[in-house]
Formats: C-alpha cells, sequence, structure tokens
C-alpha cells in the first residue's frame, strides 16, 4: 500500500462527521486587488507592467540557472556528489517527462514571485520513492488542515493530497502554511505603474499632446466648430500624423500651448515606479535595465548583494523543502540537494585571480580544485596541497626560541 493510500485509510475524508473539523485556506490568483489608482490589479496584469515581468523573470531565471545536485555528507564533515544516486536525474535533468529542470524551477519560483507560493506534487512508486513532478497552478489549490494533519485540495484531483506528497514553497507568510502574495501587497504601487502606462499611451496615441488651438474672429456654429475640429484632427490628430505642415485658411489662426509640468513629470514618475517595484522584490535597478542610480564601482557590488540577500532566501527555502519531502528517513541525515552559487559569486578575473593565488599558495585549494572552478579540465599531479617551506606549528617554534 502506498504512503497515500495509508494516509486515507487513516484520514477518512469521505466521512461527513469529520468534514465540520476541516479548516480551509485558500490563497488563489487571479484576484483582483483593489487600488486608488483604479487599475485591475492581478497575475496577468501585473505582468503587462514592465518593471514586475522583469523582477520576475529575473529571480526566476538566476534560480532556474543554479546547478541543483544530490550530495551525500561524509563522517567527516565533507560532501561528496552522488551523480549515481536515482533522485540525481530526477532532480538535476529530468523532474517530469514534460519539462527539464530549468523550467521546474523557474516555475516555482515565478509562483512565488507572484502568488507567494508554489506547488508541485510529488509522484512515487509504490515504494515511496520519488519518480517524477508535477507542477500545480497555486490558483488550483486549497490548504486543509486538521490539528496536525495538513492536505492540498487540488482541482482535477479527486483525493486531497498529504503534505508529505507536495511541495510547497512560500514566501514571506503570517501563519506559516501560506505565502504572501506580492501582487496583493503590492496592489497600490503596481496600479500607480499601469495607470501611469495607460497615461502614457493615451498621451502619445493623441499626438503626444494637445498641441494648440485654432482662432478665428469670426462666429462659427456649433456645426461648424466641430466640422473644423474633426478636419483638424483627421489631419493632424495621433502620433503618426504629428508634426506634419498645417495649411491654414478662412482668418484661422494657430496658436501652441507649452508641455505642462505636470505633463513634463511623467517620465520622472514612470522612473520612480520602475525604482518602487524593484523595492518590492529586492532587486538592484540594474538588473531590470534601470541604470539611472548605477555606476561602474558599485554594479559589482550591488550584483553580489543581489546573490547574498535576494536569492539566497530563495534557495534555502526550495532547498529545504525538496530535503524533507523527498528523501526517506534513513537518508535524511547523510543525504541532501544544494544549489551551487560558487559562479555567481566568483567576482572579476582579477579578483578571482588574486583569490585563487593565495588558495594555492597557503594549501586551502589544490591546482586542480581552482581549474574545476574555472571550468577547465584537471592536470596530472594538481590534485597536491602546498604550502610555505618556512613555516612550522607556533608551539614547536616558541620551543625552540627557549632553547636557544
Amino acid at each position: 500500500m502506498s504512503l497515500i493510500d495509508r494516509i486515507k485509510n487513516f484520514f477518512p475524508f469521505r466521512n461527513s462527521s469529520n468534514r465540520g473539523a476541516l479548516e480551509s485556506y485558500n490563497r488563489a490568483l487571479p484576484n483582483i486587488f483593489g487600488n486608488y489608482a483604479g487599475k485591475r490589479v492581478d497575475e496577468k496584469t501585473a505582468l503587462t507592467l514592465s518593471a514586475i515581468w522583469a523582477c520576475t523573470k529575473v529571480l526566476s531565471e538566476s534560480v532556474a540557472s543554479l546547478p541543483f545536485k544530490v550530495y551525500e555528507k561524509m563522517a567527516d564533515g565533507d560532501k561528496i556528489l552522488r551523480d549515481d544516486h536515482r533522485l540525481y536525474n530526477i532532480i538535476n535533468k529530468e523532474p517530469s517527462k514534460f519539462y527539464t529542470t530549468y523550467t521546474f524551477i523557474e516555475y516555482l519560483m515565478k509562483s512565488m514571485c507572484l502568488n507567494g507560493n508554489g506547488y508541485a506534487i510529488i509522484n512515487r512508486d509504490r515504494n515511496a520513492s520519488v519518480v517524477s513532478f508535477t507542477c500545480v497552478n497555486p490558483s488550483t489549490v486549497k490548504i486543509i488542515q486538521d490539528g496536525g494533519f495538513l492536505f492540498y485540495k487540488v482541482k482535477g484531483y479527486n483525493e486531497p493530497i498529504s503534505s508529505e506528497d507536495m511541495i510547497h514553497v512560500k514566501n514571506i507568510t503570517q501563519d506559516g502554511l501560506i505565502g504572501l502574495s506580492p501582487v496583493e501587497y503590492a496592489a497600490e504601487s503596481i496600479g500607480w505603474g499601469l495607470a501611469l502606462q495607460t497615461y502614457g499611451n493615451t498621451f502619445f496615441g493623441n499626438g503626444a499632446m494637445p498641441s494648440g488651438i485654432l482662432k478665428t474672429s469670426k462666429n462659427l456654429t456649433t456645426e461648424s466648430a466641430e466640422r473644423l475640429k474633426n478636419s483638424w484632427l483627421n489631419n493632424h490628430g495621433g502620433i503618426n500624423k504629428s508634426n506634419k505642415v498645417a495649411v491654414l485658411e478662412d482668418d484661422l489662426d494657430f496658436k501652441p500651448i507649452s508641455l505642462s509640468n505636470e505633463a513634463a513629470q511623467f517620465l520622472a514618475s514612470r522612473q520612480f515606479s520602475i525604482a518602487e517595484i524593484a523595492r518590492w522584490y529586492r532587486v538592484p535597478p540594474h538588473l531590470i535595465q534601470d541604470l539611472s542610480k548605477s555606476s561602474f564601482n558599485n554594479i559589482e557590488m550591488q550584483s553580489l548583494e543581489f546573490v547574498q540577500y535576494t536569492l539566497m532566501p530563495y534557495l534555502v527555502r526550495l532547498e529545504q523543502e525538496f530535503n524533507r519531502k523527498i528523501f526517506k528517513v534513513k537518508d535524511k541525515n547523510r543525504l541532501f540537494v544544494e544549489f551551487n552559487t560558487a559562479g555567481l559569486l566568483r567576482g572579476d578575473a582579477k579578483t578571482r585571480a588574486d583569490l585563487y593565488a593565495k588558495a594555492i599558495n597557503w594549501g586551502w585549494m589544490s591546482i586542480n580544485e581552482v581549474r574545476r572552478k574555472e571550468n577547465m579540465n584537471s592536470i596530472p599531479d594538481g590534485d597536491e596541497h602546498w604550502m610555505p617551506l618556512n613555516m612550522g606549528i607556533a608551539k614547536e617554534n616558541k620551543q625552540e626560541n627557549e632553547a636557544e
């Protein structure tokens, strides 16, 4: 009997007497979140804002591009790569016959960035061993809690899924069960950005501005004024017809209107909207193509901080959730999965060269270890560790000096 069957037998969901004890949680998109800008804000409309798309994309792709592998912890504290383990190919290459590991992790990250929760069903064989994963749309999931048991009701599945068979990675949470949706809490900022976007489209679609007024000393009837306005718009209205030469007749005079101070602040408002969204996601602005506050000196440090303070919390969430769900009890203390962030933390060529020189000279890295980090093949005798010959144990040197 499989693990899920044993859980189902232990907790009879079909017994109506138990249903009253269930507590149901649901954080499902698409929800429409209100905002004072008057724009509809949900997962789909949020992605039409370039800053949201860029932040979601850079976070999802950065994590998905990292190597995700299975390791074994040895008795001496070292770890070794277990590329011979049955889970290695599932985790590192093909979590499903429908998608790669990159797509799988990218989907979980995207779900966290927009909904606050990423779900994937763990498919097991009769021995309760993991065989694959199935991505689940957060909008189809309801969480059911009863005492010490947690289950997930997924649209399209007849029976609830136990927490042991569901990967659930959460954004920050208030109850430990449901991650908070960034789109919901940032609805005001997103709505403001969407309103600015709509204003800009209308602004330029109407020829960038009401560029002037037509004056005449003659008295015009309502029909004549309307006909004159329509004629002018047909010839000069819209962005494609702006800046054309106008021919005036019948005592008409054109008086241009200068750009208002409010309209002149439009680009500055759009710029602030980008910074506001970047703040919600803790993404350095230069990573979403906003270089207004960046320089050659600070971009590298911002990139390192992005790994340490933005990506690392997501990586820990993913690692801990996979480690407590995919390994059997007897293997949990020695086997684990881990992302390799070394490539993102390497720094520039000069910094790496100085670090490697010190590492080899002081004996805490071998030549081959350095070459492997630089994606180079090993060399003969390159696994030896070297150290200066004019050094010794401090205690022995002290005794020798006292004897002299």
